[in-house]
Parts: structure tokens; C-alpha cells; sequence
């Protein structure tokens, strides 16, 4: 196995340190520069440890966490049809709470799913290309706006990012067509002004991601391969040439129970050499 190094809270006083840094990211191929004058709040691209888990832990336990647990960011589901948990404790005054504790964030938008998707009864896109296409970038619209509603402020250039929740499913070659032209939609909306940075999470294997790098391609993937291992560059089917450029988050174990400060959450782990949101 690769040795790789992890930062973590405890070896990086804090993450706000790089912002006096410029970043520089690459969206539709030209690079954006992110300075702290020209935002308060940037998507940053670094390798931390992270989690995610199915609803918006309250603020008291991300405190409890923010101090004791290895984890610098947290995946939250923003919304979408096919969001399955409930989010009593997510708005904008979560958002800016968890924000000021030093949490970086990564929204996810689970939205209809692609035709062959049989796993749970869910609402699904076209298996025509041309009407998903038109689907995928409906559904971007829809993303802004909540992304709007908690004060993330996809109004900025490159400000914000957002990964789609593309499950996995028994593909074929008409739903695997169907699914690049969803999320070709899906990117060209958020990729054109204000700019959001574009990003799909699924299945290395079965959600295809490896199908995904026609133009315009996720500025980022999120590959869930739960082989235990949070090298980012070792994703179960998709080549290591693809989304190299500090384009890649991972989920490398699945769901299961970690107490941090005397509070019990279930989720999954994750490791980010990709784009994280910090406020």
C-alpha cells in the first residue's frame, strides 16, 4: 500500500492559514484565482481527512468533535428528491456555526437517479439524452439556490462546490449514455457563471464515474470504494490519469459508529485531495 500523509486538527493549527495563500482552481479550463480579498468564504483545494453521514449532526456535537476527532471537513446533503433523511438541524445558522468551529463542508445534492437505478424505490431522469441533459442542469438550478438559502454564497465566482449523488446501478449502454448526458447538464450549468464548482460522488465501479471525462467533465469526483485505504489516488475503476489535478475526494469505509467527545455518529470516512468549502 502507498504511505501517504494525513493532516489532521491536530497537526494543522487551522485550515484558515492557507487562505493567505492564493489557490489556484481549474474550471472549464481556466484557473480561478481565490485570495481572501476577494471572498470570506472559498473552496479550498487540501488533503484532510473527512466524514459524511446521512443527517446534519447537531452543532454541539460538532463542537464535541471539532476538538477531538481527526476530521477536518463533513459531507452534508443539501437537499433533492431522493435526499432519504430528514435534516431538523441544517440552515444557514448551522452552517455558520459548525463554519466558525474550523469545519470545512461539501454539499451534496441527491437528485434524481439514473434509469437503471433499482437499489430503493427513487425518482429518475430520462433515459433520453437530450431531455437528461436538460434534467441535469434543472436540477444544478435547484442546487443553487439551496446552496443560496444557507448562506454559501454560489453568487461569488467559484465560491462554492457541490458534488451530485449519482448511485450505483446495473448499467447499460442506454443508461450509461443517459447518465454523461445528465451530468454533462449538470456541469455545464454550475460550470458557467457564477462558476460552482461541479463535482459527482457514486460508486467508483457502479456509478461509471469512469465514463464521466467528456466535456464538459465534474471539476472534481467523490469515489466511494470502501477498501479502507484513504489514498485518493487508488479508486477500484477509474484510471489513475483521470481527475488528477487535486480533483478527488474519497469515501473509504462505509457506514459504521465513532465517538469523539463522548458523542456516538455513524458515517463513513472520507479523505479529500479535492476542493473543500470553508466559510
Amino acid at each position: 500500500m502507498k504511505e501517504i500523509e494525513l493532516s489532521s486538527r491536530s497537526s494543522i493549527p487551522s485550515v484558515r492559514l492557507l487562505t493567505s495563500f492564493l489557490l489556484l482552481v481549474s474550471i472549464s479550463g481556466l484557473p480561478l484565482i481565490y485570495s481572501p480579498t476577494t471572498a470570506s468564504a472559498q473552496v479550498i483545494k487540501e488533503q484532510f481527512l473527512g466524514f459524511d453521514t446521512c443527517a446534519a449532526p447537531t452543532t454541539a456535537y460538532m463542537n464535541a468533535w471539532s476538538g477531538t476527532s481527526p476530521f477536518d471537513w463533513i459531507g452534508i446533503y443539501i437537499g433533492g428528491v431522493n435526499r432519504t433523511c430528514s435534516q431538523p438541524n441544517l440552515n444557514a445558522s448551522w452552517v455558520t456555526t459548525v463554519s466558525d468551529y474550523g469545519w470545512g463542508l461539501v454539499p451534496i445534492w441527491a437528485g434524481s437517479e439514473d434509469p437503471c437505478y433499482t437499489a430503493h424505490p427513487a425518482t429518475l431522469f430520462s433515459l433520453n439524452v437530450s431531455t437528461a441533459y436538460l434534467q441535469g442542469g434543472d436540477e444544478a438550478v435547484s442546487a443553487i439556490i439551496e446552496l443560496s438559502a444557507l448562506g454559501m454564497s454560489p453568487s461569488i465566482a467559484g465560491n462554492d462546490e457541490i458534488a451530485y449523488d449519482m448511485e450505483g446501478y446495473n448499467g447499460t449502454s442506454g443508461c450509461i449514455a443517459a447518465e454523461e448526458s445528465f451530468v454533462k447538464g449538470w456541469d455545464a450549468k454550475l460550470q458557467a457563471a457564477p462558476n460552482v464548482v461541479a463535482g459527482v460522488y457514486g460508486s467508483t465501479e457502479a456509478s461509471y464515474i469512469s465514463s464521466l471525462t467528456g466535456s464538459p467533465a465534474p471539476n472534481f469526483i467523490w469515489g466511494a470504494d470502501a477498501d479502507n485505504n484513504p489514498d485518493t489516488t487508488v479508486m477500484l475503476g477509474v484510471p489513475t490519469g483521470d481527475w488528477v489535478n487535486h480533483q478527488r475526494l474519497k469515501q473509504y469505509t462505509a457506514g459504521h459508529n465513532e465517538t469523539f467527545g463522548g458523542d456516538k455518529i455513524n458515517i463513513d470516512r472520507d479523505n479529500a485531495d479535492g476542493p473543500i468549502y470553508y466559510q
